[in-house]
């Protein structure tokens, strides 16, 4: 199998991104719970043409270090390097691909930028560079930015013909691309890059102090000398301010919010349609705050017989006198009686006091039981109608019950009678 390498830059400083970036390296920087370097690693580990996956580091490198050691299997693949100094990221790159091995292509990635889906993306790209016969290097491109910043020009057969660093709006030409997140490298762009880096060095007084780029000092020289082939990357987003931040923090969760609605809500709308029994609803913390907001709306707007069983009172008392396990089994076994729906809500659904009150509602009263939780639970299993959402985090799953209710709930009063 052919096999190719991987780097990620992740030794900015993160300067535009301040004050967020001031003990937080920007790779470590959470999206929806989940630190860039780590959406980008994991989709890696995936892919069985990588071989190793470095990691260039410089600013707060020990917390990227120490994030980094959590990957313990994979001690061998996954390398860090320190680099002592300030360092551009064209002499990163030489001095990582020199180390994981020139003789094989590598795919380089901005640490600071948050790929859409990698996860589909990568698979598929690698697989397609690696199945080529010729020899030729890639670059991923979005649309152009604003203010623009590494430019192409690309002619109709994708060949990138020209590549211009952060160039005035003259310089433009129609159809131009931003480049973006990555760039794939020919083995035989090695040398072209250590000729070009050597000669910058030999230029300047104090290189250390001028940091050698890819965009800035290597990219627009060697698109002339060898291919350069560019490619759409897909959805990606650069976070490099707070606006940017928030901005994508919305987007991602905004997505997840309107993609995850079960598509069997039907199922309970035509349950509730015409059911004019009571409606019984439990919940645990977050999930019991959703509860009585669905039975208020239940009740209010949808004209039904909605009770909230999840009170602190109750709770407390079943609780404290019988056992957490029974606080909902004791209290509505004297309330169901044969005819009636609970609807239990947990983001693990694991609850014991939720579980054992489903299970009796399903064996003792044969009332229909209905479970809102995360996929694969234990209350997804025992609930009659169970809707589960593809997800993790308790908050979002909270958001998706109330999101559900409210669908629910409009729904009912569109057909209200």
């Amino acid at each position: 199998m052919k096999k190719m390498n991987a780097l990620i830059l992740a030794a900015g400083e993160g300067t535009r991104l301040r004050p967020l970036t001031n003990s937080t390296p920007k790779p470590l920087i959470r999206i929806d719970g989940q630190t860039l370097l780590a959406r980008r690693i994991d989709a890696l580990l995936t892919i069985p043409e990588i071989g190793k996956i470095g990691v260039t580091v410089g600013y707060l490198r020990e917390p990227i270090l120490l994030f980094l050691a959590r990957y313990k299997e994979y001690k061998d693949t996954i390398i860090g390097y320190s680099c002592p100094r300030l360092m551009g990221t064209a002499e990163a790159t030489l001095n990582a691909w020199k180390i994981l091995g020139k003789e094989e292509p590598l795919i380089v990635f901005y640490g600071d930028v948050y790929p859409g889906a990698p996860e589909t993306d990568y698979p598929v790209l690698i697989k397609m560079y690696l199945n080529e016969a010729k020899q030729f290097s890639l670059i991923g491109y979005g649309p152009l930015k604003n203010p623009p910043s590494g430019v192409m020009q690309v002619n109709k057969d994708s060949k990138v013909t020209e590549f211009i660093e952060h160039p005035s709006l003259a310089k433009i030409k129609d159809g131009a691309v931003s480049h973006a997140e990555w760039l794939i490298l020919a083995p035989s762009v090695y040398p072209i890059l250590e000729k070009s880096l050597m000669y910058l060095m030999a230029c300047w007084d104090k290189p250390d102090q001028f940091p050698i780029n890819l965009g800035e000092h290597f990219l627009p020289k060697a698109v002339q000398e060898t291919i350069f082939y560019a490619t759409d990357v897909g959805e990606h987003y650069d976070i490099g301010t707070i606006e940017q931040y928030c901005a994508l923090q919305q987007k991602v969760y905004n997505n997840k919010l309107r993609s995850q609605l079960d598509p069997k809500l039907h199922l309970i709308f035509k349950a509730l349609f015409r059911f004019r029994g009571d409606i019984w609803i439990i919940g645990n913390g977050g999930s019991l705050v959703v509860a009585q907001h669905a039975a208020l709306d239940l009740s209010k707007a949808a004209g039904r017989r909605a009770i909230c069983a999840s009170d602190a009172a109750r709770i407390t008392a079943y609780s404290n006198d019988i056992s957490f396990e029974q606080s909902y089994s004791e209290y509505l076994a004297n309330l169901l009686a044969g005819e009636g729906i609970l609807i239990a809500l947990s983001a693990s659904g694991e609850s014991p006091n939720i579980l054992r009150a489903v299970k009796e509602a399903n064996e003792k009263y044969g009332v229909l039981t209905i479970g809102l939780t995360k996929k694969g639970s234990s209350l997804s299993k025992v609930a009659e109608l169970a809707l589960e959402f593809e997800e993790e985090d308790p908050k979002a799953l909270e958001d998706m019950f109330q999101i559900t209710f409210h669908k629910i709930v409009r729904m009912l009063e569109d057909v209200k009678w």
